[in-house]
């Protein structure tokens, strides 16, 4: 009689630990797919806004009228805001290296605006668009290689296509 409920329990168990770890690795997989998804919105909105500063540097430097650089800085400021947004999602669940990497990049966005706005005001003109890109361009790389190896992600080795 010991026998038949030894049985039924060990199998009991089995299904129990099968359970358990089916819904562990669900939760491991949904949120791997919840932070590449948020941290590919968070690089394509960085981008989106990158490029829009971009366009208000060249509309500064040509001394456009103010009602099309007004146009540039609404643009402008509603990416930067999403930017904002997405970065402070990513602070919430990234490990302390995509962390600090996301706030860098933010930070060069914002800090990119913060001068946009002051040679607007003043009148003076702004650094070439290649001063800007080289800095985004090394924070944005930092961002996803701290963010890949955080998702395990490996990246092959780029080959020199140069002869």
């Amino acid at each position: 009689m010991s026998g038949v409920w030894l049985g039924a329990i060990a199998s009991l168990g089995g299904v129990i630990v099968g359970a358990i770890a089916t819904y562990l690795s669900q939760v491991l997989l949904w949120k791997r797919t919840t932070r590449r998804e948020l941290y590919g919105s968070f690089v394509g909105r960085s981008n989106i806004c990158r490029d829009q500063f971009l366009d208000l540097a060249w509309a500064i430097r040509r001394k456009l009228p103010a009602t099309e650089r007004s146009e540039r800085w609404e643009k402008a400021n509603a990416q930067i805001a999403e930017v904002s947004s997405l970065a402070a999602q990513v602070s919430m669940i990234a490990n302390t290296k995509t962390r600090n990497t996301a706030e860098a990049l933010d930070r060069n966005l914002s800090e990119l605006k913060d001068e946009l706005y002051t040679h607007s005001r003043d009148g003076t003109t702004p650094k070439p668009a290649s001063a800007y890109l080289d800095a985004y361009s090394t924070v944005l790389r930092n961002f996803i290689t701290a963010a890949g190896r955080e998702l395990g992600i490996a990246r092959a080795p780029q080959k020199n296509t140069e002869a």
